[in-house]
Formats: C-alpha cells, sequence, structure tokens
C-alpha cells in the first residue's frame, strides 16, 4: 500500500494528497480542496493472444496485469467564446501492462525509466502540439 498521503510536487509546490478511498486493488489521494487527485488501480484480466510455435500459430488464454496510475488537476477555467467559467480538468495518466509472468520488476523498472526520461519537456511540447 502506497504511504498516506501522497505528494506530486507541480511548479515547485508540492500538492499533497490524503487517501480519500480505498477498495481491492484501489486507491483515490485528493487535495482537500479538489484541485489535484492521483487514482492508483490494479486489475487482472484474461486475454486471448496469438502465440508462434514449432507447430503454427496457437491462441493461448494469458493472464494479464494492468496498472493505472492517473493524476489530475481540477480548475476553473474561462471558456473564451462565452466568456463563462467553469470546472475542467488536465489528466495524465499511464498504464502498465503485462503478463502475470514473464517480465521482472527490475525489467519493468527499466522500461519504466527509458519511459520518464524521453517524456521531457520538449517531447511534451510536441504532445501538446498534436505531434505524433
Amino acid at each position: 500500500m502506497f504511504s498516506d498521503p501522497q505528494s506530486i510536487t507541480v511548479n515547485a509546490v508540492a500538492q499533497s494528497m490524503p487517501r480519500v478511498s480505498q477498495s481491492g486493488l484501489s486507491s483515490v489521494y485528493k487535495k482537500s480542496d479538489g484541485t489535484y487527485r492521483l487514482e492508483i488501480s490494479h486489475q487482472t484480466t484474461t486475454q486471448n493472444r496469438a502465440r508462434n510455435t514449432t507447430s503454427g500459430i496457437q491462441t493461448v488464454k494469458q493472464s494479464v496485469i494492468r496498472s493505472l496510475v492517473r493524476f489530475v488537476k481540477r480548475a476553473i477555467v474561462a471558456d473564451p467564446v462565452s466568456s463563462t467559467n467553469d470546472y475542467e480538468e488536465l489528466v495524465v495518466q499511464l498504464v502498465v501492462q503485462r503478463p502475470e509472468v514473464g517480465f521482472t520488476m527490475v525489467e519493468l523498472e527499466q522500461v519504466w525509466a527509458g519511459f520518464v526520461a524521453w517524456a521531457n519537456t520538449a517531447t511534451i511540447d510536441k504532445v501538446y502540439g498534436l505531434e505524433s
């Protein structure tokens, strides 16, 4: 279980979010003013996967673990057309999907570190600019 509260620093300001709910493999952490929320959840499902074998391609059922980390900023924003203010959310999320067996924690850490290094300011600017 993650420690309570969780803190994420945004623009040099730590956003402390105490746990507000927990159910099974899911927890939600939220700032008291509702401006930031962190959701962490895990689920195991069974998927059909095609496998190349010596006797040809076979479809097998495989257990897959999907972990979701979702960070939400909620703010009042102005609509430039109508000049009305309303709540909107900015969501950043990461999904890790892996087979139940086959990859080690070290391999996940290495892939995660590579992804985080790739997602630098220049890359985020390109995503914001709708590049693909």
